[in-house]
């Protein structure tokens, strides 16, 4: 078999609006057209991929910072990460491998890097290590995890990049200046919206 990787990734995102009053469609509408096709760029935030599921996970993520344990290149498929305080000194080799302060697959992050402020690509995590628990190489820290992701780092992200879990946001362009929209019976508009990542 013969196989070859995608040079590079972007998220597709459709967005399906309730039927809307006018005085609530006129203010999207007026927004968009702003925003001229695939001129500007604009961000958005998934309501489903706002709050990570485990409830300790985001006790943590509001109290602490969570960091690249090193420097990773651009290419990599998973990132070692720590965390400040007491996460660092409470999350150990000691710890139960079933804790629930960590993220799960499926959640998505940015991250924001002083080494590189244009780094605004969305990853998903596709697995989780800790110190006990992996699959072929421990983590370098006890302290730490190691996050598979999806799609490889796009850029190359310091010790001081950050990743935020809570409330990612995509920055994204409509492909087209083209829009539609239409009227119902009952005087409401019924509206969709297909964007793309920005790169």
């Amino acid at each position: 078999v013969l196989a070859k990787a995608v040079a590079g990734q972007k998220w597709n995102i459709q967005i399906d609006y309730h039927p809307m009053t006018q005085a609530e469609f006129r203010p999207v509408d007026a927004y968009l057209q702003m925003k001229q096709g695939a001129l500007t760029p604009f961000q958005v935030a998934l309501p489903q991929y706002n709050t990570p599921a485990n409830a300790a996970w985001v006790t943590d993520l509001a109290t602490k910072t969570f960091t690249a344990q090193s420097a990773h290149s651009a290419g990599a498929t998973s990132i070692e990460i720590t965390g400040s305080g007491s996460w660092a000194s409470n999350y150990n080799a000691s710890n139960d491998p079933t804790t629930t302060n960590i993220p799960l697959p499926g959640e998505m992050f940015t991250i924001a890097d002083s080494s590189d402020t244009n780094h605004t690509k969305v990853y998903m995590i596709t697995y989780v290590e800790t110190f006990n628990t992996f699959h072929v190489t421990q983590p370098a820290s006890s302290a730490g995890l190691r996050l598979g992701i999806s799609p490889p780092l796009t850029k190359n992200v310091s010790t001081n990049g950050t990743l935020n879990f809570l409330t990612p946001v995509f920055k994204v362009i409509m492909p087209t200046a083209v829009r539609s929209y239409s009227l119902n019976t009952d005087n409401l508009y019924k509206f969709s919206l297909k964007l793309e990542e920005y790169l």
